[in-house]
């Protein structure tokens, strides 16, 4: 049986006329595809945040904190200012085009 199949909505009849073995046994059936989507989610949600973290001390220790030392600033104003440039650069790129580029990149 597929997982579409498992996932398909049963009509109250359908339910009534399970016994309860089959019951317990679709109950299981789907705790377990959850399980598995939700580790798949958990994992997903690891590596944006590593995305993330990578894209921050990238601009933080490139193009911020060099300027940030020769002002006087702090480590929490450069911290601060380069989590204030990493949504700026979010929102103004272009992603199909940097989807593009990147593709480019990695195919060479």
């Amino acid at each position: 049986m597929d997982k579409i199949e498992k996932l398909r909505t049963y009509t109250e009849n359908e339910i009534e006329n399970m016994n309860n073995t089959e019951l317990r046994n679709k109950f299981k059936e789907l705790q377990e595809i959850a399980e598995k989507d939700n580790k798949l989610i958990l994992a997903l949600d690891k590596m944006k945040k590593r995305y993330k973290l990578a894209l921050f001390i990238v601009i933080r220790n490139s193009k911020v904190m060099p300027i940030g030392r020769k002002l006087g600033k702090s480590q929490k104003e450069i911290n601060k200012k380069s989590y204030e440039t990493l949504c700026e650069v979010i929102t103004m790129i272009d992603f199909n085009r940097a989807e593009k580029e990147y593709e480019q990149g990695k195919n060479g």
